[in-house]
């Protein structure tokens, strides 16, 4: 973020933060952030498609899918539901036996 790859900054930086940066090898951005991340919008409609997902009324569930497939699959498969449902319970159980191994602040 410091480096403006997240967009302009509101203020200027410090001139010890720029010199770190420089320090590391670091180069600052100021182009459009947009610019940054490829335009795969395309590639994962074709894949919902593929799988006969809707994308959504304004295409919401696309873009779901698009900044977090991993998380997107495990929702839509139902194995997040589950995966959730697993750690609920090992916290309950942890909190009803507080056995050896179970974090006491959980």
């Amino acid at each position: 973020m410091i480096l403006g790859k997240a967009g302009r900054l509101p203020g200027p930086l410090a001139p010890e933060i720029i010199e770190k940066a420089k320090a590391e090898g670091r180069e600052f951005f100021d182009g459009d952030p947009q610019s940054i991340y490829p335009d795969a919008l395309d590639k994962y409609r074709k894949l919902m498609n593929e799988k006969q997902w809707e994308t959504g009324e304004d295409d919401e569930e696309l873009f779901e899918y698009a900044m977090h497939p991993a998380q997107y699959e495990a929702y839509r498969s139902g194995k997040a539901k589950v995966d959730f449902k697993v750690d609920v319970a090992k916290k309950k159980s942890c909190t009803k036996r507080r056995r050896y191994g179970c974090p006491a602040n959980r």
